[in-house]
């Protein structure tokens, strides 16, 4: 589970679809996820804060069968920042100067 990651790994790595997604230290990651995918996991871990029964975010389904992807970002049917650039290329993983890598047009 994320909270094992986050108190055993020094640095995390988020795959989506078979492609690295989002690499970086794991408290820079935790901290500021910049992968929408990544910041969906982590809205996803359940809250000791929140009141018991408090609905968990979700994401919806993916389209199709997997392994069968679309060009472009693999999230980008489930991503609220996808354009049509993200749609029809596949963002390659860059690497900022704190060492946090993003496969994303539009990270942040």
């Amino acid at each position: 589970s994320l909270d094992l990651v986050a108190s055993r790994a020094d640095d995390v790595l988020v795959l989506h679809a078979g492609r690295v997604a989002e690499r970086a230290p794991t408290a820079a990651l935790f901290a500021t996820p910049q992968m929408p995918y990544t910041q969906a996991l982590l809205a996803a871990i359940p809250r000791l804060a929140n009141p018991s029964h408090t609905r968990l975010a979700s994401l919806p389904p993916g389209p199709g069968v997997f392994g069968l992807l679309a060009p472009g970002c693999s999230f980008a049917p489930r991503c609220g920042r996808a354009d049509d650039r993200c749609r029809a290329e596949v963002p390659p993983l860059a690497t900022g100067a704190d060492g946090h890598a993003t496969a994303c047009w539009h990270p942040g």
